[in-house]
């Protein structure tokens, strides 16, 4: 008999090209009569003779085990004093109505073609898998930017309706704004002329001027309502209202109409339900030019005035106190200059865009002193002059850069 298992064992290591094997001896109910514990190397053939031994002995009883064959599938190990994967090929033998159970090793994936296709197979079988999943999450992902695209492209179109509609309303409130400026031969007749440098930082402004005539009189103003767009724009038209609402009420004293429109405006921001304290007003100057007289009056709220009387500057330094809302404190009462002024004198009017706007290699404010010595370098010229040498000058130090504020100037010539 171990001659009989030691020839199969021999035919197994041939048809497998086994190295190792284990094998296990058990009766019918599977229940295990003999195996060896341990793996045992085919190389020496003395091993088979010690290995088979103790199966002499064994009594023959399971006849009807050769009518039911075992069906025990493949298997994968790792062996861990081996290096590599190995593969149990178990296999059933009946001898003598006893079955015997070769637990047969196979050689390691290195040497092995079942194993290299297995290991194949489950390498594809994981590429696939992942191949999948990730087409899987890419088609989840396409729909989710294909959604938020959607979601951008409507909110896009959405606000170029808003913008077109924002757009059309500045363009009509700025035709309403430019309505109530003053007609331009005002600045031209007997007794002076003059020059208007006006130029908003957005499609409206919140500067203003406003001249108003009357036989031997004309009232100027140049204003600048604080902050930009909309609001000030709005507030620039209420300006513009009220002071035609105070001359018309046969008031003619320059710090008295001051003194009527700040009362107007703080009414106005009394009137308006907000959380929000308001806290812009109206910075401006205003000039009564009496003609039969040859004088200018000036009151003006926290504005100066440029003036050259042959050649020869003065700062004319208005009332520290500004025309606005919610300010409860003064800082003292709006008051009167009263002036001579002579044939080829100049009074420029301005807000404080021109010398506030960043600009040159520091990137820095033009400030006052330099907009003063550029008023005295240019007076000489004729007005139109004047007025190119302003902008020229404007755009070279601002260059590239965002316009800072709204710009007003008015140069005024008298004859």
């Amino acid at each position: 008999m171990k001659n009989q298992y030691v020839q199969l064992f021999q035919q197994l290591i041939t048809q497998y090209e086994r190295t190792i094997l284990q094998f296990i001896l058990c009766d019918e109910k599977g229940d295990v009569l003999l195996s060896s514990n341990n793996f045992i190397k085919l190389s020496a053939q003395n091993n088979l003779f010690k290995v088979f031994e103790p199966l002499a002995g064994l009594q023959e009883s399971v006849a009807q085990l050769q009518k039911t064959p075992l069906q025990i599938p493949r298997v994968e190990v790792a062996i861990p004093s081996m290096q590599g994967i190995y593969d149990f090929k178990i296999i059933k033998h009946i001898h003598q109505k006893e079955v015997l159970l070769f637990v047969c090793i196979l050689d390691n994936t290195a040497h092995n073609h079942y194993l290299q296709t297995v290991q194949q197979e489950r390498n594809e079988a994981v590429i696939s898998k992942e191949l999948t999943d990730l087409k899987l999450q890419n088609e989840t992902l396409k729909e989710e930017v294909a959604q938020r695209t959607k979601e951008i492209l409507q909110q896009k179109n959405h606000l170029e309706r808003q913008k077109k509609r924002i757009d059309a309303s500045l363009k009509y409130a700025k035709g309403i704004q430019e309505s109530l400026l003053p007609d331009d031969t005002l600045l031209y007749n007997d007794f002076f002329d003059a020059f208007v440098l006006y130029q908003p930082k957005e499609v409206v402004s919140g500067d203003f001027y406003w001249i108003y005539p009357t036989q031997d009189v004309y009232y100027i103003v140049v204003a600048d309502c604080t902050g930009h767009g909309v609001p000030a724009a709005m507030l620039s038209i209420v300006g513009n209202l009220y002071l035609s609402e105070i001359i018309k009420r046969n008031i003619q004293d320059p710090a008295m109409i001051l003194t009527q429109l700040d009362q107007r405006v703080r009414k106005l921001f009394s009137n308006i339900h907000s959380q929000v304290q308001i806290k812009d007003g109206m910075d401006l100057t205003l000039v009564k030019i009496d003609t039969a007289q040859r004088t200018f009056t000036l009151a003006s709220a926290r504005r100066e005035v440029v003036y050259l009387n042959r050649e020869e500057l003065f700062v004319l330094e208005g009332s520290r106190r500004s025309v606005n809302g919610q300010f409860s404190h003064k800082k003292g009462d709006f008051i009167n200059q009263t002036l001579l002024y002579e044939p080829d004198d100049l009074l420029y009017l301005f807000t404080d865009g021109y010398a506030d706007q960043f600009g040159g290699k520091a990137n820095r404010k033009f400030m006052k002193g330099s907009f003063r010595q550029l008023l005295q370098k240019v007076a000489h010229l004729p007005l139109h002059q004047q007025k190119y040498n302003l902008l020229k000058t404007l755009d070279d130090w601002k260059q590239e850069k965002e316009q800072t504020d709204d710009i007003l100037i008015m140069g005024i010539h008298f004859k």
